[in-house]
């Protein structure tokens, strides 16, 4: 049923218990501080000012503002009793010289004893005594860092604490981090501490961070705290095969056994049905540090797909609650074998801002899952953070573990290095001839020779293009240690040049470009000679993911590279905050994988990311409890799907598409997809062969055949085994044009049924009175003139009808037409709107978008806006009044703006709103630093202005840009798609957006962009 082992220490565990138990009555409780209450708080400031209460991943701390910050707390000792400190800690960025000193003073003399706590994988804690005014300690020792860990990275993502245990008893101290075992030191004389003081002592931008700091008196811990429940890295099981598996351990900081009873039930996460579900019940005793693993074989027998996991931990009358999930594997897709799996099928793990003992378990599940190739960042800072010092240790262990787990990788090399690097160029970094050539020859080099055996793949910077510009001072971002496209270019020139004389024939250095104007960057690139240099391309191909590689392979053939080397560095979804988007990136996984099996020489893709510790916690395979969100189970059922796979073919119905996969060896693989509402697909069996239909979940059925045919319910997305055609489809996909007098045209695509059936269209308008249906004829469109002109800013509810093939299908939709009306260039010019112009108001919940569940929305004083549009003959107009009750700049060194309170302004030019049209995304904000900022991603001959302040509340945005550089030649009746995001963020990390037409955050798609017809006049001439 069980056993019982030592922790292998993991990133944070989900869920801590905080709950009081018996204490024995010399037990004594001195403080407890989780810096979430106020008074608690400034107990530890006092005066100090240099440290403040963050939050990161909801969990609050109290974070160092750098070297020499201190902050410090009385204690009490008792005669004959031992006092107990526990501290937990970690650290805002991951360059390994941080250090934490605990410095305890006695109580009846000067004498102090000094912890220093350090960050860095393989060093060591030291101890120092401090007899009475001496400056310089005798030290008692070090402790051997297999024996305590400092909590080591953080990765400047997410605080991971580490929890160390100070005990002082007369003239011993002890120190154990919890779960290893206890060092003793022995002081000079006896000890009892009456103050205790921590202080930043790194020499870097480390900044300590604290999450909990407590001390008791006495020998059994009175607060007895916490236990532990965690599951296994992804919490996967495979059906019949695998008992689930649930680790609990005691984390009370004395020595006696206490008694917990497990209650657990499992029932799907999706549809719950009581019968159905699954108790579990055990009695265990625990330990502190002890680790209980519970193999639940009750719970075998379970079907694939998505188990909430639920119920409670008690331990004398205290309870646990639980809530967590977990997921049944398909068993008949483990069998697939891995090494059919395409090699490209990749994954970003992200795994180096998680402590190094999670990595063999991360390893395990993303086999488990089916990935075949994965991208690490090394990065200088980590590889060499001191001149001369290189540390090897994390990048073998990674490629240990690639090879054990027959994998490939791909290195980014990117980022310039640490501090020191900083200092020996002047902070010009590699704006320089010189800072390149460092960059090339103490980085790129020595890692290149270290690894080129084994790495076949090098990209060349992690989005260089955001945000690099002609003017090296105006770069951004990632460009931002290089500045300028030449520079960046002389790098990937310089780094193939070297990399190609070290003797490994058979790598490819390949230039890096995000999703933005990629086209007119590859031209750029070009002339200045990477045609000479070239080895392939990667591109991060968020949006229209096949789209982006077809469009630059067929530039790259202009340019003299037939079937150039590609690869996809990122391509990811965020889920948002609901199970519908949940489920669109479970969809948009199964759609990336299937359709680039049609990309001639892939080298790889990878999804972004494999958890959700980083990237807003929205865009992870699992959550930040490394437990499954439902794009877990669709990669691991696509990829499985995808065993065998040689060719492909895509094609599109409307808003339907589908996705055939030809296999080796077995029958082909069809996915379909749909960007609008739930369809019923009929399918027409060519071979007389049973189909085999997979959701999302993992779970398979055999439909019933009728006739030769079969059909189903598309409502998120089906993967189909079988040789099998598409017979008829309805779902229709809309497009609206307008004529001269600005009424509304209506297009509707469904396609043409295979078998040659009549297909009939209808619309309705109620609000317009509007009823009517078409034929379809060869083109598979029809179209709808309305009788009227639409009010602005306004969506007209309509519906759909689509009859064929014997089913008829009715689809919601909404028409749009907000006129934008022309100023006069005094007016555009002006950081305040005319008078004339209407506004459009964004306020309350459903104008506010939440990224992540336990953050909250709270009304229009927390984030709302009026917006204004306008144009000229020569630009475009956008001004944003907001009101903001907590505004947070975009730091000046900030990777990149989104996360900070800033905007967005979206457009499709030629107003085509649907999925996988091109689109420009203009981004904007107020930094740190005080400039107004405003690029185009990636786009540098792209030139928005902004004009911006905060006043109060308040915060003014006035946003221009050449209606040239967007190809708009503006004048009546143009018509284009715009959408406009304002994010929020209230010191914790953007918690969400304002928006005003969607497809910009959640999924680059114009399909969501609004509709906006440029008008001459004014809005009172048009009844408005």
């Amino acid at each position: 049923m069980h056993d019982t082992r030592t922790s292998i220490p993991m990133f944070a565990a989900f869920l801590l218990l905080l709950f009081a138990v018996g204490a024995s009555a010399s037990a004594e409780a001195l403080f407890d501080s989780r810096f979430t209450d106020e008074d608690e708080t400034a107990a530890w400031l006092g005066e100090a000012e240099s440290w403040n209460v963050v939050r990161r991943q909801g969990v609050p701390a109290l974070e160092s503002g750098g070297p020499g910050a201190a902050i410090g707390r009385a204690l009490s000792a008792r005669e004959g009793e031992p006092t107990h400190i526990v501290v937990e800690y970690g650290w805002r960025a991951g360059r390994g010289r941080g250090l934490l000193e605990a410095r305890l003073t006695n109580a009846d003399s000067d004498d102090e004893v000094v912890i220093v706590l350090r960050q860095a994988d393989g060093e060591k804690y030291e101890v120092y005594w401090h007899a009475g005014d001496e400056d310089e300690g005798e030290s008692l020792g070090s402790l051997a860092d297999d024996t305590l860990d400092a909590g080591v990275q953080s990765g400047g993502v997410a605080l991971t604490p580490a929890v160390v245990h100070f005990e002082l008893d007369g003239d011993q101290l002890r120190i154990a981090r919890f779960g290893g075992d206890t060092t003793e030191v022995q002081l000079p004389r006896a000890f009892q501490p009456a103050h205790l003081t921590l202080r930043d002592a790194s020499p870097g931008k480390e900044q300590a961070r604290l999450a909990r700091v407590r001390a008791f008196i006495g020998a059994v811990d009175p607060t007895s705290d916490v236990v532990e429940f965690r599951m296994p890295f992804g919490a996967s099981f495979v059906e019949d095969r695998e008992a689930p598996i649930v680790r609990l351990r005691g984390t009370w900081f004395s020595g006696e056994a206490r008694t917990a009873n497990v209650q657990l039930t499992a029932e799907d996460y999706v549809e719950p049905d009581p019968s159905a579900a699954r108790q579990f019940s055990y009695e265990v005793q625990m330990r502190p540090g002890e680790q209980v693993e519970l193999a639940i074989e009750d719970f075998l027998g379970l079907t694939p797909g998505l188990y909430r996991l639920h119920g409670e931990i008690a331990i004398e009358d205290r309870t646990l609650p639980i809530d967590a999930r977990f997921a049944v594997l398909s068993k008949d897709l483990a069998d697939r074998p891995q090494e059919e799996i395409p090699q490209w099928v990749g994954v970003v793990p992200f795994i180096n801002v998680l402590e190094r003992t999670v990595y063999p378990e991360s390893f395990e599940y993303m086999e488990k899952l089916g990935v075949r190739h994965v991208r690490w960042l090394p990065g200088w800072g980590r590889l060499e953070p001191e001149k001369g010092q290189y540390e090897w240790g994390e990048s073998d262990q990674f490629m240990d573990l690639v090879a054990e787990h027959q994998m490939e990788a791909m290195f980014c090399l990117s980022y310039y290095g640490g501090d020191w690097t900083h200092d020996v160029t002047d902070g010009q970094l590699a704006h320089t001839h010189e800072g390149r050539t460092m960059w090339v020859e103490r980085f790129a080099v020595p890692t290149i020779e270290r690894y080129g055996d084994r790495v076949k793949l090098w990209q060349i910077w992690n989005e260089p293009d955001a945000f690099w510009n002609e003017d090296p001072d105006k770069a951004y971002g990632f460009a931002s240690a290089f500045g300028t496209p030449a520079n960046y270019y002389d790098l990937v020139k310089r780094t193939h040049e070297a990399a190609h004389q070290l003797g490994h024939d058979d790598i490819r250095i390949l230039a890096s470009l995000s999703s933005g104007n990629y086209q007119s960057n590859i031209r750029l690139l070009f002339e200045f000679g990477l045609g000479e240099h070239f080895d392939g391309l990667i591109l991060h191909t968020y949006g229209h993911h096949v789209r982006h590689f077809r469009v630059a392979g067929r530039l790259l053939a202009e340019l003299g590279h037939d079937t150039p080397a590609l690869g996809s560095g990122e391509i990811g979804l965020p889920r948002g905050n609901d199970w519908d988007g949940a489920m669109r990136q479970a969809r948009v996984v199964t759609q990336v994988m299937s359709s680039s099996i049609t990309i001639p020489n892939l080298q790889n893709v990878h999804w972004f990311v494999l958890h959700d510790t980083v990237a807003g916690g929205n865009f992870g395979l699992i959550n930040q409890d490394l437990q499954p969100h439902p794009s877990a189970l669709a990669y691991y059922t696509i990829a499985r799907l995808m065993s065998g796979a040689v060719d492909g073919e895509i094609e599109e119905r409307g808003a339907l598409t589908l996705y055939r996969v030809e296999r080796s060896g077995r029958s082909p693989l069809l996915t379909v997809t749909n960007q609008a509402a739930p369809t019923l697909v009929t399918f027409e069996v060519n071979d007389g062969q049973q189909p085999v239909v997979w959701d999302l979940m993992g779970r398979s059925s055999e439909p019933e055949v009728t006739e030769g045919r079969f059909t189903v319910d598309l409502t998120h997305g089906l993967m189909i085994e079988g040789d099998v055609t598409a017979a008829s489809s309805v779902e229709p996909a809309t497009t609206v044009e307008f004529d001269d007098k600005g009424r509304p045209t209506v297009n509707v695509a469904v396609g043409r049924p295979a078998d040659g059936a009549e297909a009939v269209v209808g619309l309705r308008v109620p609000e317009l009175d509007f009823e009517a249906s078409q034929s379809v004829g060869d083109t598979g469109d029809v179209s709808f003139t309305l009788p009227s002109v639409l009010e602005p800013n306004r969506q007209y509810d309509a519906e759909i009808t689509v009859t064929m093939a014997g089913s008829e299908m009715r689809q919601p939709t909404k028409l749009e037409a907000t006129p934008v009306y022309q100023v006069t260039p005094e007016q555009a010019a002006s950081p305040t709107p005319p008078d004339h112009l209407p506004g459009i108001e964004l306020s309350g919940e459903e104008a506010f978008r939440l990224m992540a569940a336990h953050r909250t929305y709270h009304g229009p004083e927390d984030s709302s806006a009026m917006i204004y549009l306008g144009w000229t003959l020569e630009e475009l107009v956008l001004w944003i009044e907001q009101t903001d009750d907590i505004h947070v700049p975009i730091p000046a060194q900030a990777p990149n703006p989104f996360g900070y309170d800033s905007g967005h302004w979206a457009f499709q030019p030629e107003g085509r709103l649907a999925p996988g049209e091109s689109f420009i995304e203009i981004t904007f904000g107020l930094r740190d630093d005080g400039e107004q900022w405003a690029r185009v991603m990636g786009q540098p001959h792209y030139s928005p202005k902004l004009q911006a302040e905060r006043s109060g509340t308040t915060t003014r945005y006035h946003v221009t840009i050449p209606a040239a550089q967007l190809g708009i030649v503006p004048g009546h009746g143009v018509s284009i798609g715009t959408a406009v995001i304002i994010n929020d963020n209230d010191g914790e990390g953007r918690k969400g957006w304002l928006f005003w037409g969607e497809g910009v955050h959640n999924q680059k798609n114009p399909a969501q962009y609004r509709r906006v017809i440029l008008t001459e006049g004014s809005p009172e001439e048009h009844g408005q």
